[in-house]
């Protein structure tokens, strides 16, 4: 006897949608008079839980890391990471970053972005640790234009998205993080997820600090996580070893 594989929503959802395709054509075809495909109803999604983000002890694993990178390269990737965790960047905003863009004195900092998602401007305050992690980078340097990318390669160019990705690839490897699917994006999670346990309530602010057009979008970040639940469940009086 085969068994058969249990889909999940998304891959039945897409099948029932090609039928239904496939025969609203036959009927404009005039092929058949009925579709058969007319009443089949979509399999409900479940609610989605927060996204993925890192623990404390994983983020520290990962910046520790970062500032044994070869090459010369501890302070940039230290950099990099910070600015995703402090500021929420995604990675394309990270590397298109001039130095013009900062605004870094003793006690306050900011970044601003000109060419986000959707092409919307956002100003981003920078906190004390981040702003000692750009300074760091930036001394480095000898010669800095208005105009000079933030993040440069081992070439002295600018950084690419993919050279950043890989940066972070390799950093998550040597931390040995168990779980699936880390990536640069999942430091600006880390981010919003850290930003409203300390703020909570805070999905306005937050919203804008993303560069989110749609509340909604950011509203993702109240819902629990799988590790939440997981830990949650775990907590039930009636979760007794025999």
């Amino acid at each position: 006897m085969v068994e058969k594989t249990r889909k999940k929503s998304s891959s039945v959802n897409r099948r029932i949608q090609s039928l239904k395709r496939f025969f609203n054509w036959a009927i404009d075809k005039r092929l058949i008079k009925i579709n058969p495909a007319k009443d089949i109803r979509f399999m409900r999604r479940s609610s989605p839980t927060s996204p993925q983000s890192l623990s404390k002890n994983e983020v520290h694993a990962m910046l520790r890391l970062s500032g044994k990178s070869s090459h010369g390269l501890a302070t940039r990737n230290y950099a990099l990471l910070q600015i995703m965790l402090q500021a929420g960047l995604r990675i394309g905003e990270v590397v298109n970053l001039q130095v013009r863009d900062l605004v870094i004195y003793e006690r306050k900092g900011s970044i601003r972005i000109v060419e986000g998602k959707g092409l919307k401007e956002r100003l981003i305050p920078m906190n004390a640790t981040l702003r000692r992690a750009i300074n760091r980078l930036l001394k480095m340097r000898e010669m800095l234009t208005p105009e000079a990318p933030v993040f440069l390669s081992t070439r002295g160019t600018k950084l690419t998205i993919r050279a950043a990705q890989k940066s972070v690839d390799g950093i998550v490897r040597k931390a040995k993080i168990n779980k699936k699917s880390i990536s640069a994006h999942t430091l600006r999670h880390t981010f919003a997820t850290n930003y409203l346990k300390a703020n909570p309530g805070q999905l306005g602010e937050l919203a804008s600090l993303l560069g989110h057009a749609c509340l909604d979008t950011t509203a993702l970040y109240t819902k629990p996580s799988e590790a939440d639940l997981s830990e949650s469940i775990e907590k039930i009086e009636l979760n007794i070893y025999e």
